[in-house]
């Protein structure tokens, strides 16, 4: 016997040995042709993806920054009697969170005028606000 005629015996009518074989040298030309891996790590190009959506929103995060410092401050001289949940700072900052800075802003100022001795208070979440629809 030839030793074609052992290996197709071998191998099967099927010609696998013949398809694998040339997808095989397919594989090896694509390798060749991919692009090479950038030198820094794929977490940081994550990032620097990241970087330009992030931007906008550090104002915001600068608001946020000033709630907590007011609750830290002045905050912890005033004992927590809210008539409304979430309490008017926490409120705030999930409106600078969710809006960005002027429209948070402008929901925390609103919460603010609405947080007075002759309201009703109960639950009011950013999420259910008018007036950025």
């Amino acid at each position: 016997m030839s030793s074609d005629r052992l290996r197709s015996n071998s191998i099967g009518s099927t010609g696998h040995f013949r398809r694998a074989h040339d997808q095989g040298i397919a594989r090896d030309a694509d390798l060749k042709a991919m692009p090479a891996q950038p030198a820094w790590p794929v977490g940081l190009s994550r990032v620097l993806k990241a970087a330009p959506r992030a931007v906008p929103r550090l104002p915001a995060y600068l608001g946020v920054g000033l709630v907590y410092l007011y609750r830290y401050t002045v905050g912890v001289l005033f004992p927590g009697g809210c008539k409304y949940h979430p309490s008017c700072s926490q409120y705030a900052i999930d409106a600078l969170r969710r809006y960005g800075l002027f429209r948070g802003v402008v929901l925390a100022g609103w919460r603010l005028l609405r947080c007075n001795p002759w309201s009703r208070g109960g639950v009011d979440y950013v999420e259910q606000q008018g007036v950025f629809r």
